[in-house]
């Protein structure tokens, strides 16, 4: 049954984002493992990669949409921020922390402050410290948004999104976890702006158009590897690359009808964090186990690996939040 006054596509568009991100993640620790773009199952990793490079742009469009129409009283915004991020991230980055110093070895305890500061405790974890800024200049941005007509916004968020880009080939990258929030402003702002637009090309066009995008970001990978190493492989990944967002804000702004109800909307939408913040604890030893050089085997794979531990997951969320310290940790 509906749930009068549920925005649906957010509920899906929050799914999709979440299960996008555990596939992300399940290919990029055999694209990692591959290292050359030699060989075919380099290619398959690269293209799963490259598939779902729009999962974190859109929890950031979502929370811009969501955030910015909000009317509710600023210390009541923080109030709810510090219980729904400060508490997780501070569990979390524990959590991760440990396993980087004693299990994997790549960091000593030394290391610990520096790599706080940077907001890298673990591989997805920067998206919290990057919110912890962004919400601190949440009361300028909402003014802003409120005294600016749509044409002008959408236009500043144009604008955003290009010195993005020009920033992402400058190679600036804040040091500081406070500021990584600058670049992803014309994310949290096409929220708003882009929230209510409606696509005039649907169906089976607008699919065709996002597999063109998602084919040329996994060429613009494979060519840049080749040419630039490691480097010019996460420039041409980055969610700030100039394709990721043009099919970031192509997803966001899917039309209404494209999102159908499922009776598991409401639950896998809430778990959604928490599926974020748990899913590399799965992933870790599955990456011992199953490590597959086969392109026709990765092919299988990786879509296998990604649904089962988005679904484990999502139970094991669905459990813990049952009690008032797992509502903590994942963040309410």
């Amino acid at each position: 049954m509906a749930i009068v006054g549920r925005n649906y596509k957010i509920d899906s568009l929050r799914i999709a984002a979440s299960f996008a991100v555990v596939m992300l993640h399940t290919a990029a620790g055999y694209l990692v493992k591959l290292h050359s773009s030699d060989s075919m199952a380099w290619w398959v990793a690269n293209f799963f990669d490259a598939s779902c490079r729009w999962s974190v742009p859109v929890f950031i469009l979502i929370s811009g949409s969501l955030l910015l129409r909000s009317e509710e009283p600023i210390f009541t915004f923080f109030r709810k921020r510090f219980f729904r991020i400060c508490i997780p991230l501070i569990f979390w980055s524990v959590l991760y922390l440990c396993i980087r110093v004693f299990i994997f070895k790549n960091i000593k305890i030394n290391d610990i402050p520096v790599v706080l500061m940077a907001g890298a405790p673990y591989v997805h974890l920067w998206y919290l410290y990057m919110l912890i800024g962004l919400y601190l200049v949440f009361p300028i941005l909402r003014k802003f948004v409120k005294s600016v007509n749509k044409a002008f916004g959408v236009c500043f968020v144009v604008f955003l999104s290009l010195l993005s880009v020009a920033n992402l080939f400058l190679d600036w990258i804040p040091d500081f976890f406070l500021v990584k929030f600058v670049p992803f402003l014309c994310y949290f702002l096409g929220g708003y702006f882009l929230g209510d637009v409606q696509l005039s090309v649907k169906g089976l066009r607008l699919a065709f158009l996002l597999v063109v995008l998602i084919f040329l970001t996994a060429l613009s990978a494979g060519w840049a590897i080749h040419f630039y190493g490691i480097k010019g492989l996460w420039v041409a990944y980055d969610y700030l690359s100039p394709l990721v967002i043009i099919v970031s804000f192509l997803i966001f702004s899917l039309p209404v009808q494209e999102f159908p109800s499922f009776p598991t909307d409401v639950s896998l939408s809430e778990s959604s964090f928490g599926i974020y913040l748990i899913h590399p604890l799965f992933l870790i030893p599955l990456g011992f186990m199953f490590s597959i050089s086969n392109a026709l085997y990765l092919f299988v794979l990786i879509p296998v690996m990604s649904f089962f531990v988005f679904f484990a997951s999502w139970k094991v969320v669905v459990l813990v939040r049952r009690f008032p310290f797992g509502r903590g940790v994942f963040g309410g």
